[in-house]
């Protein structure tokens, strides 16, 4: 450094200070173009790495725009623009896929670094793991931590779901990917002696009871409590359902083929357009729930679906095979059990797509999870009661195409010579046939498959009773379900629990509002600086409320 800016060297002190700010501002122009790239998922390079190349990909590009405001960044980009049609090669430009790259890593783990800290300053966190393909086929496994930590800002306690790492995975037994994750969690420096919760999607590698990944992590660390992915248990009850009739099958498998039909040529979509005004969609065999878009424009403008098929049937460039196809639909279509599926099924996938909705949720705890699968039970049982308005229903537009409002009586198997008796079905008319076999056999299918895969998200929420149940136990229901509680977590939680507890209930009513769930009794309690009375609910809140609900949030990224 020179003496007060007078010496020999101050010019160049000088132009060294110009160069250090303008790097500075070009480096922060790069920055900012690769957070924003990245917070959008989209792709940096492109085929050519040139300036002014229409293919030189999204960071090149977006950087000459930006350029056209910015005249440091326009005069950088001239300069390496001239240096490659020149083949000169400049020392450093930081616009190679090197230094993207550089920029990534670095953003990453600044990221990453601030998510393991508030990580550690939540302590309890709960381990979300789910395989997810990527573009190229190779299933790459997500690791999610959920934990629930208090914003500086609001100094409000949130949920947070956060992203740590992809690892790859390929045909791994539930051995090798739970060394492989806890070994990962361990290298993050993560403590997982303090992991309550992992959620996994229904995979038996992922979630089996003796060779699962759930079984190994639980084996070593016995706090760390599994519930499977409520949104993948939900699709399975309806894959379950679906699949335990034959004409259940042949229905779905019919509205399949009615949208591969249509979308098979533009120009029958756009007869399908011209006489409905609405458009078809394929069945979805990850979110089974999903299926009312496809069921639901059937159940609302079949009329018009059935006219667009017989307006395609008449076209005089169709050829046999899709003439075939359209006949068989529109046979299909016209018969009073396909307009009885399409009433019933649309109304039973609109309960499943809203439960799922909410199922899918970060911000929502357990307690929440079950009460909307209690819901979704009662609402099938309902269906039970409602068959007579359903077949009410279906008749009214049955009247409306003008088809006949009967069912066909099954075709009957032939039964052995000398065999004199009768079997029960054959005994019963085409109507009461439909509503014991299949209308009240799936009911019946969806009501069991609910109550069974849902039954460990029971048991959690039946072990952290004393905190969802407070006000509505009695006063023994709550000493022994606080024990309970206690006796799981001997190192989180201690006896003074249950005094906490009655505390809590002969001031609640007083001091809170009512039907406050965890989370946000756990903000009043912190809200009105209480946690130093109420430390111990607070503390049973913070575990509960970290348990994971759905492995939604792995699928995402």
């Amino acid at each position: 450094m020179s003496i007060a800016g007078h010496g020999v060297d101050s010019e160049m002190q000088k132009n060294l200070d110009s160069e250090k700010k303008k790097f500075a501002a070009l480096l922060e122009s790069l920055l900012k173009v690769t957070l924003f790239l990245a917070s959008r998922n989209l792709a940096f390079r492109g085929s050519s790495q040139r300036v002014g190349d229409l293919h030189n990909g999204n960071f090149l590009g977006v950087l000459e725009t930006i350029a056209d405001f910015e005249p440091l960044l326009q005069e950088h980009l001239e300069k390496v623009k001239k240096s490659q049609e020149s083949g000169r090669k400049l020392h450093a430009h930081y616009l190679s896929w090197a230094t993207q790259n550089e920029f990534i890593n670095i953003c990453g783990k600044r990221v990453l670094d601030t998510i393991l800290a508030e990580r550690e300053k939540a302590i309890y966190f709960s381990v979300i793991c789910n395989a997810t393909p990527d573009i190229s086929h190779i299933e790459q496994n997500v690791i999610v931590l959920r934990y629930v930590s208090r914003d500086p800002g609001s100094e409000e306690w949130l949920i947070q779901e956060r992203f740590v790492e992809f690892f790859d995975l390929c045909q791994k037994t539930g051995a090798e990917i739970a060394e492989k994750l806890l070994l990962r969690l361990t290298e993050h420096g993560i403590n997982v002696e303090d992991c309550r919760g992992q959620g996994f999607d229904n995979g038996a590698n992922m979630s089996g009871k003796n060779k699962g990944v759930r079984a190994h992590i639980q084996k070593k660390y016995p706090k760390a409590v599994f519930s499977p992915c409520a949104s993948h248990s939900l699709n399975l009850v309806g894959v379950h359902a679906a699949s335990c009739c034959l004409d259940v099958f042949t229905f779905f498998g019919s509205v399949n083929r009615l949208y591969v039909f249509f979308s098979g040529s533009p120009e029958r979509w756009d007869i399908l357009k011209d006489e409905t005004g609405i458009s078809l969609h394929a069945l979805s065999d990850t979110r089974w729930s999903a299926r009312v878009e496809a069921v639901g424009p059937i159940a609302q403008r079949l009329p018009s679906i059935i006219d667009a098929l017989e307006k395609i049937m008449d076209c005089q460039r169709l050829s046999s095979d899709a003439h075939s196809e359209a006949t068989g639909l529109r046979d299909y279509f016209s018969s009073f059990k396909a307009i009885l599926f399409a009433t019933f099924w649309v109304k039973v996938l609109q309960c499943f797509e809203e439960r799922n909705k909410i199922l899918q949720s970060r911000s929502i705890s357990m307690e929440i999870g079950a009460e909307n699968i209690k819901a979704l039970s009662l609402e099938m049982q309902s269906f039970r009661e409602r068959w007579l308005d359903i077949l009410s229903e279906a008749r009214l537009v049955a009247e409306e195409m003008e088809i006949p409002k009967v069912l066909k009586a099954p075709r009957q198997r032939k039964r052995e010579k000398g065999h004199q008796s009768q079997s029960w079905d054959e005994e019963l008319d085409a109507e009461t046939a439909f509503k014991i076999n299949v209308f009240l056999t799936t009911l019946d299918r969806i009501i069991t498959e609910l109550d069974q895969r849902f039954q460990s998200m029971e048991r959690i929420c039946s072990l952290f009773t004393p905190i969802l149940k407070l006000r509505a136990i009695s006063d023994e229901e709550l000493l022994t379900s606080a024990e309970t509680l206690i006796a799981n977590y001997p190192e989180d939680l201690s006896c003074s629990l249950v005094h906490e507890l009655r505390h809590l209930r002969k001031v609640h009513d007083a001091t809170f509002p009512c039907n406050l769930g965890p989370l946000h009794l756990l903000n009043a309690i912190y809200k009105l600086q209480l946690e130093g009375i109420f430390g111990q609910i607070c503390v049973a809140l913070r575990i509960f409320i970290t348990l994971p609900l759905s492995v939604a949030e792995g699928e995402s990224i």
